[in-house]
């Protein structure tokens, strides 16, 4: 019952990382945005340039060009508020659902400490019966306190087997609930991301079929070759004249960016989080591995 426990509370971290799945996304929706405006900005003509300078005859960017930029420019700023709009829904769906359960389950807790308190207070007094009645001589004096002892004893059996009842009677119907909320939170959270990369794919795809860019496109290693091709000499050549970035650490750093071996499709990583915690019996019933707690723990409530 415990660990059900334990499992719930840890469950409702998906609130801080529904937050924190939102907020990636509110970053996403702004890089992209800026990254279509820097496209714009390399494109036009620099602003406050010499015209009187002979060194280098500047290339005017075609007006075809400036106008498809133009276009993707504009139609990324009405999807980024677009999408803004079901960012922000995250919190409707997900996060304020999921701290109303969190906060609904709140009085159990409680509950659990009660009980713990009670089944202390029995093991106490249980240890003073046995100890008395473990001495084969005893006085008067030890007789009373053996007589006192087996009475509390028994009135703390009472207390713990009426808040033990109380429990189980309360926390299993609260436990159901609450992990019967956990699928269509998922649920959500799930439809919710594929709403918002469904809406960046068609974009893009509908621009490059008006613009008619290839079909299929180029593959990834071709576009990062034809990349390389064209970046790599203009680098070298900045890095071996500016003695400033050649002997900088910029220079010395691969510009690869590794890819991570584990990671989540949908940025809450439940699955390898909850796997991490739960092991299964030769029964097939999942066991959740809880820290271990002593009698001093007991009483400040479950278990951290």
């Amino acid at each position: 019952m415990l660990s059900q426990v334990s499992l719930l509370i840890w469950t409702y971290k998906i609130i801080d990382a529904s937050k924190a799945w939102r907020d990636a996304w509110m970053d996403i929706l702004g890089t992209q945005q800026r990254l279509i405006h820097g496209f714009e900005a390399i494109y036009s003509p620099i602003v406050g340039a010499n015209e009187d300078c002979s060194a280098h005859e500047p290339v005017i960017t075609p007006r075809y060009i400036m106008e498809r930029t133009g276009k993707l420019h504009t139609a990324y700023d009405e999807l980024r508020t677009d999408l803004l709009e079901e960012v922000a829904m995250v919190d409707t769906r997900i996060v304020n659902p999921a701290q109303e359960a969190r906060d609904s389950i709140q009085p159990m807790k409680k509950v659990v400490k009660k009980r713990g308190d009670r089944k202390l207070d029995f093991e106490k007094y249980q240890a003073r019966v046995d100890n008395g009645r473990k001495k084969t001589r005893r006085s008067d004096r030890d007789n009373a306190a053996l007589e006192k002892a087996e009475t509390e004893m028994i009135r703390a059996k009472d207390e713990y087997d009426v808040a033990d009842d109380h429990l189980k009677f309360n926390l299993p119907p609260v436990v159901t609930a609450a992990f019967s909320l956990l699928p269509h939170l998922l649920a959500t959270q799930i439809m919710t991301q594929h709403t918002l990369l469904a809406q960046y794919y068609t974009l893009l795809h509908n621009f490059c079929s008006e613009e008619s860019f290839p079909e299929p496109p180029q593959s990834a290693v071709e576009i990062i070759q034809t990349w390389d091709d064209a970046f790599r000499p203009v680098k070298h050549d900045v890095e071996a004249g500016l003695s400033c970035i050649a002997k900088g650490k910029a220079a010395q750093t691969s510009i690869r960016i590794e890819e991570k071996t584990y990671g989540s499709v949908t940025g809450l990583n439940l699955r390898n989080g909850v796997s991490s915690q739960v092991h299964r019996q030769p029964s097939g019933q999942p066991v959740i591995e809880d820290k271990p707690y002593g009698s001093a723990n007991f009483r400040n409530g479950v278990s951290q």
